[in-house]
């Protein structure tokens, strides 16, 4: 990959700095804290305009949290659980955050249907 020009970056901070859209999908709501707001973690690397996408299937407490915490930055969150079920598993669900609207195409391409339930959070309940 590196002869295709991947960079190899040394922290989750630097991978951040370097990229304009993060996503994520981790197992379970501690993976996601420690990989974003550990020290060298992802949010140490955000600046105004990134756009993480997170599609974990987190505690919904802690989405509305981890949203707040990333758009105190002025960057954008979206909320996008992949979770059980044919029907969960078919609707992403989005924030309506301007910064994020561009990467709902994105989305779409991984599966048929997608949904946008507001607020953040809200997609834990569908599931």
């Amino acid at each position: 990959m590196l002869a295709d020009g991947a960079i190899v970056c040394a922290t989750l901070a630097d991978l951040a700095g370097r990229a304009d859209v993060i996503i994520t999908m981790l197992p379970d709501t501690p993976d996601v804290e420690k990989a974003w707001f550990d020290p060298g973690g992802i949010a140490a690397g955000l600046v105004p305009g990134k756009v993480v996408i997170d599609m974990s299937s987190i505690s919904p407490i802690a989405a509305k949290e981890f949203a707040n915490r990333i758009e105190a930055k002025e960057a954008g969150y979206l909320d996008a659980p992949v979770s059980g079920g044919e029907v969960a598993r078919r609707m992403p669900r989005s924030r309506s955050w301007p910064a994020v609207l561009t990467e709902i195409d994105s989305l779409r391409q991984t599966g048929k249907e997608t949904a946008s339930i507001d607020p953040v959070s809200y997609g834990a309940y569908f599931s």
